[in-house]
């Protein structure tokens, strides 16, 4: 995960999605079982702004993907109420595997990438495994930052790891400049740096 600023939200969001919902749901009311009840989709056809939002990166995964998902950062099947569907606040650029992963009852457990400070999180080299640095993140935050990453596989996750390692190659074996990969894959690029500052080669 990596540092993410807020944006506004689109021009016509408010009608096209927060009231158009609104109306929806004063026809569709949620049912106390959810069953195969679903709030109708409003949010899908800001897909593009919010991934130019994230700069094409998924939220948690801190790297550029081919294509994401809207990740209702508090899920509207939870606690909290279906009304958090039509609010661009909550909404997160997020990989469809991740954004699966999520469960309504982590409400309030996860982390929120708008909260992610700088130097959280790092990438070691070779391996490309994430690593909490623990005495940069506040106390209060750290079980969730724990639970997050576990909860998720962010850290160790063999999919994610491969991206990782692919964005590597790309850098030591493709011509990508380190800008390049700065702008693809932030946390592997400051372990390249790292690397570098250490006068270490990568391994041929």
């Amino acid at each position: 995960m990596i540092r993410v600023e807020r944006t506004r939200e689109p021009e016509t969001f408010d009608v096209r999605c927060r009231q158009a919902g609104a109306g929806w749901l004063d026809t569709h009311p949620r049912p106390a079982d959810l069953g195969t009840w679903r709030p109708n989709k409003y949010w899908t056809q800001f897909l593009p702004q919010l991934r130019a939002a994230f700069h094409e990166r998924c939220a948690y995964l801190g790297m550029w993907i081919a294509s994401g998902t809207v990740d209702h950062f508090e899920s509207w099947a939870g606690a909290g109420g279906v009304a958090k569907a039509y609010e661009w606040s909550n909404y997160r650029y997020a990989d469809s595997a991740v954004n699966s992963a999520k469960k309504p009852a982590w409400d309030g457990m996860l982390l929120d990438p708008f909260e992610v400070g700088d130097g959280w999180f790092e990438v070691e080299l070779p391996s490309c495994l994430l690593r909490i640095v623990e005495h940069r993140v506040p106390p209060e935050v750290l079980p969730r930052v724990r639970f997050t990453i576990d909860k998720l596989g962010l850290g160790h996750r063999e999919d994610v790891v491969a991206l990782r390692r692919e964005w590597l190659r790309l850098h030591e074996e493709e011509g990508l400049s380190l800008e390049g990969l700065r702008g693809k894959a932030p946390l592997v690029a400051s372990a390249v740096e790292r690397r570098n500052a250490r006068g270490t080669t990568p391994k041929t």
